[in-house]
C-alpha cells in the first residue's frame, strides 16, 4: 500500500504538482504508517501533509490542524502490541541526503545494481549509459557522436509499471544510474506491455537520446517503437554476455577459434559451432539459451561503425561474423 502512495507522490512530483491530491497522498501515508505503529515516518508525513494543506488551504483550515497535531504527537489507533511496523517518534535517522532520506521515508528496498562494480564493456563505443547520452536537439552537432553511426542505451527495468498511457518505465543503466523511458509513440507505450511480465527485463534502445522535460528531470523520449526492444533477462546478464560472445565467437588470426567449453584455441575446422545461439563454440546452455535472440547476437557481434542505416527491430540480416 505504502508502495502504492509512493508512486503517486512521485509521479505528481515529476508532474510538478503540489496539489490537492498531493496533500491528499501524503495525508493517506501519514495515517497508514501511523496505522502500522511506525510513528517516526508518522510525524515526518504528517509535517509534510501539514504544510501542503496549510499553503493550500491556510492555518486556519481543519486539514492543516489535523495534520499539525499529528505531527506533534502522532499515535495509532490500537494497541502496540499489533503494531507491524513499530517505531518511536523520534527515531528519524539523522545525517542523510535527501535521496537517502526518501528511501527511508518510503520504506523502499535497496535496490540491486544491475552492473556488477568492475564491469567492463568491451564495446563502448556503442554501448551508452545514459550520461553519455546526446541530446536529441543536439545529435548532429555533438563532436563525440558525429564518429558514430548508432549506439545503444541498456537500462534493467526497476520495478512492474503502471500501465497507464503514455507510457513510463524507470530504468539503471549500466553506472547503476537510474533515469526514465516516456513513450511518446502512436500508441502510447502500449506495443510493450506485453513483454513487461518478466521481472528485471532489459530494455534495449537503438540510437537513443537525452530530453529536457518540462514536468520531470531529464530523461528519454521514444518516439520510434522499431528502435526499441524489450529483452527478458537482467542487465548484468547480457553485459557478461557481451564479453564472452566477443571473446568466444570472433574469429582470431588464421580463423583459429577459442572454445567457450575448455578456452583452447584451434582452427574452427575442428570445432563445431552451436546450432542454437549460432554465437559460441561449445557454449554453455545458459548463455546458449539468451543468445538464440538473433536480435541480441547482433547487438553484440555487428560492426555497428559499418551500418549506414539501422530501422530497428527486429535487425535485419544479422548473424554475426561467426
Amino acid at each position: 500500500m505504502l508502495k502504492c502512495i509512493d508512486t503517486r507522490v512521485s509521479l505528481l512530483r515529476e508532474l510538478d504538482r503540489e496539489d490537492k491530491n498531493y496533500g491528499e497522498a501524503l495525508s493517506e501515508a501519514a495515517k497508514l504508517v501511523t496505522t502500522m505503529g511506525d510513528l517516526a515516518r508518522g510525524r515526518v508525513f504528517a509535517q509534510k501533509a501539514a504544510a501542503i494543506w496549510q499553503r493550500l488551504l491556510g492555518s486556519g483550515n481543519s486539514l492543516t490542524k489535523t495534520y499539525t497535531v499529528m505531527a506533534q504527537c502522532p499515535s495509532p489507533n490500537h494497541d502496540h502490541r499489533f503494531s507491524i511496523w513499530p517505531t518511536h517518534v523520534n527515531d528519524v535517522p539523522q545525517g542523510l541526503g535527501p535521496d537517502d532520506f526518501d528511501d527511508w521515508l518510503w520504506r523502499r528496498e535497496k535496490p540491486t545494481l544491475a552492473a556488477p562494480r568492475g564491469t567492463i564493456m568491451e564495446r563502448r563505443d556503442f554501448f551508452s549509459p545514459f550520461s553519455e547520452l546526446p541530446h536529441k536537439n543536439g545529435v548532429r552537432g555533438d563532436i563525440f557522436f558525429q564518429s558514430r553511426r548508432h549506439w545503444c542505451f541498456l537500462g534493467q527495468i526497476l520495478e512492474d509499471p503502471l500501465l497507464i498511457q503514455p507510457l513510463s518505465l524507470e530504468v539503471m543503466d549500466m553506472y547503476n544510474k537510474k533515469t526514465k523511458v516516456h513513450f511518446y509513440t502512436e500508441t502510447k507505450g502500449a506495443e510493450v506491455e506485453a513483454y513487461l511480465e518478466t521481472p528485471a527485463s532489459t530494455v534495449a534502445i537503438l540510437n537513443a537520446t537525452r530530453h529536457d522535460f518540462h514536468f520531470g528531470p531529464p530523461g528519454i523520449r521514444h518516439e520510434d517503437p522499431r528502435m526499441i526492444k524489450i529483452i527478458p533477462h537482467p542487465l548484468s546478464i547480457i553485459l557478461a554476455l557481451e564479453q564472452e560472445v566477443r571473446s568466444f565467437s570472433t574469429p582470431q588470426d588464421n580463423d583459429l577459434r577459442c572454445c567457450h567449453g575448455c578456452g583452447r584455441i584451434a582452427a574452427s575446422s575442428s570445432m563445431k559451432r552451436c546450432a542454437k545461439c549460432r554465437s559460441l563454440w561449445y557454449c554453455s546452455k545458459i548463455g546458449c539459451k539468451i543468445l538464440e535472440d538473433p536480435d541480441l547476437r547482433g547487438l553484440f557481434l555487428t560492426e555497428w561503425d559499418k551500418v549506414e542505416n539501422c530501422t530497428g527491430f527486429p535487425l535485419k540480416g544479422i548473424e554475426g561474423p561467426c
